[in-house]
């Protein structure tokens, strides 16, 4: 699937010229956004950012159909995102990722979201985005093909392949400036809530010298989201974010956390938890992820 980073470069070539006002890194599920949530916020046009990410995880659901062999449940992601904005209003991404179970799934992403026109004065913004993500990979084991006689082991190749679908609409409010920001003068304080609906399938195919054997499940969720976020004068920010459990995907409700900052020169940097895995859906422990990002109009502010 690296053949899939054709993405990155294609979103980098309609920004041939434009500065704009910055926005933070772009979130580590694509969007701009908290970690794996969008909010209403898009990248100015002619904005081009960029992001490399590291993330520690146990038990990806991406490779959930694991399950059925005794694979090691630690891994770590490595990920590249870019996001441009590419009208006004409106902002695509692009992004790639590898990770580092038995399977070494390769997973590719793009996305796009549109922010509809609203009066300032109501301090609030409404967007809707899509996005869609394919993964896959592949593996040697010794299985055990035996069911209801002795047990027999078998060498075999074992192949995943996951594809999701996302639709989303949110809402993202400045409460900060509704309150004439007297608490802390030029800061901003962010809420957002939203809805999503992801649609995963997945399937796992085994060939051995004497059998073939798959597995594969095909589910949805729809469920909301909220996310706050506090951006100071000076672009130091935090990000809290939840995601009701949906009981067929997620083993827990996403929650997340980040912080993170703009540093001179158009670099910014981010630490954070979240339970969320390459594909935004809720893994059963908390893992640290860590972030740098570049944005190429330097030196602009949220």
């Amino acid at each position: 699937m690296s053949k899939r980073l054709w993405a990155l470069p294609v979103l980098a070539a309609l920004l041939v010229a434009g500065r704009g006002v910055g926005y933070a890194i772009p979130s580590l599920g694509g969007p701009t956004g908290v970690v794996s949530t969008p909010n209403a916020l898009v990248a100015p046009m002619g904005q081009l950012q960029v992001a490399v990410s590291y993330q520690s995880m146990t038990n990806s659901l991406v490779s959930g159909l694991e399950t059925y062999t005794p694979l090691d449940d630690s891994l770590n992601v490595w990920s590249l995102q870019a996001l441009a904005g590419v009208a006004e209003g409106a902002e695509l991404w692009a992004a790639y990722s590898k990770d580092s179970s038995d399977f070494d799934v390769s997973t590719w992403g793009i996305g796009g979201k549109y922010k509809f026109p609203t009066e300032a004065s109501y301090g609030m913004d409404f967007a809707i985005g899509a996005s869609y993500q394919a993964g896959s990979g592949d593996t040697n084991l010794i299985i055990n093909i035996g069911e209801y006689e002795l047990p027999d082991f078998e060498p075999a190749d074992v192949n995943l392949d996951a594809n999701a679908t996302k639709v989303y609409g949110v809402v993202t409010k400045d409460f900060a400036a509704m309150a004439g920001s007297e608490w802390c003068p030029g800061s901003k304080l962010l809420g957002s809530l939203g809805v999503l609906y992801e649609k995963l399938n997945a399937d796992l195919d085994a060939t051995g010298l004497d059998f073939t054997g798959s597995g594969s499940f095909d589910e949805s969720l729809f469920r909301p989201f909220v996310a706050v976020q506090w951006i100071s004068a000076d672009n130091v920010y935090l990000g809290l974010e939840y995601r009701w459990e949906d009981d067929d995907l997620d083993v827990d409700p996403v929650f997340s956390a980040v912080l993170g900052g703009t540093f001179a020169g158009g670099w910014t940097g981010e630490i954070g938890t979240t339970n969320a895995d390459q594909f935004g859906l809720g893994l059963d422990d908390q893992n640290w992820f860590a972030r740098v990002g570049y944005n190429f109009a330097a030196g602009a502010g949220w």
